[in-house]
């Protein structure tokens, strides 16, 4: 774990540093074969700017509603001394604070109320996303209706275009969590597996699975679990999937199956806040998870009935839907 890369004196959010590159990654490949599909590179460009946009506004939405962090957002503009830090606040030694100050040459906030620390106010806090709290599933829901009115007003093939993120969305998300890894979030639940970690003080699963010296207990290493099964998906999507599809966007409703599957499974090895429905029984992405398993199964069977290639050539340019 390691929240901040540093370059001399300038120093870099690890998280949105490798989210970065992710996404500079999956936009690349996107145009690589967007000429292969006769789609215009351009506007494949275009199309992908605008998707990393949208994504991360959907996915900091699902963040800040179903995250559990609405509040706190709302805190640090209107009263953050109501606004909990990692430990409760206290000093590293256990000791209460006694200034401002103290709290601030800690790193710990800026200010010191009853004895624990608190962050500053910040009224913009909810729009710096530099910090980390995105939620992957608001994005992917956020941008699928985006990408089809945008797709179909460049006249690029919806379903074209959609087989290209079939592949390109997991590998963004598969690097993409290595800042997670990075940042020190999206830990796991307490595990006795010899591939468990311990997170070093100050993260945040020191503090939910306190352990010895400050650290905490060993833990999933659900960050490197997730870019694992995000290359998985990947390597099958554009080696496997791709080369054989039988119909346009045929490649993208398997990448939602797969991956609706493997986060449905993953999720119950987390032990991060990311909200909890039905008594606590599923999280967030697991009940976004569930539909988008079934509007894959739904598309694919739909898929070979109206738009096989047999009827919808790949030599043809694209128009409209395909």
């Amino acid at each position: 774990m390691h929240p901040v890369f540093q370059i001399g004196p300038v120093e870099f959010p690890a998280y949105f540093t490798v989210l970065t590159v992710a996404v500079m990654a999956a936009i690349l490949l996107a145009w690589h074969k967007a000429g292969s599909l006769q789609i215009n590179r351009n506007d494949m460009l275009d199309l992908a700017f605008l998707m990393v946009f949208m994504g991360v506004v959907g996915s900091r939405i699902l963040h800040v509603i179903a995250d559990g962090s609405f509040w706190d957002y709302v805190h640090l503009c209107t009263d953050p001394t109501q606004v909990d830090l990692p430990g409760g606040g206290k000093l590293p030694s256990g000791a209460d604070c006694v200034s401002n100050q103290e709290c601030s040459m800690l790193g710990l906030g800026s200010i010191c109320d009853d004895g624990s620390c608190h962050p500053g106010r910040d009224c913009f806090r909810v729009f710096k996303v530099w910090y980390g709290g995105l939620a992957f599933l608001g994005g992917v829901v956020f941008c699928i209706p985006i990408g089809i009115w945008f797709a179909l007003r460049r006249r690029m093939g919806v379903w074209r275009v959609a087989d290209i993120a079939g592949f390109g969305v997991p590998l963004g998300h598969a690097l993409g969590r290595l800042g997670c890894w990075f940042a020190g979030c999206c830990y796991g639940s307490t595990s006795s597996s010899g591939l468990a970690v311990s997170y070093p003080v100050g993260m945040p699963a020191a503090v939910d699975h306190p352990g010895e010296f400050g650290m905490s207990q060993a833990v999933h290493p659900m960050p490197l679990w997730e870019s694992m099964s995000g290359f998985l998906i990947f390597l099958i999507s554009y080696y496997v999937v791709f080369p054989r599809r039988r119909f346009h966007g045929e490649n993208f409703w398997w990448f939602l199956i797969m991956y609706g599957v493997a986060r449905f499974v993953l999720e119950f090895f987390r032990s991060d806040a990311r909200g909890a429905w039905l008594g606590g029984l599923l999280t967030t992405s697991q009940l976004i998870g569930i539909p988008l398993v079934l509007v894959g199964l739904f598309m694919i069977r739909r898929g070979l009935q109206r738009y096989p290639f047999t009827k919808f050539p790949q030599t043809d340019p694209p128009d409209g839907w395909v």
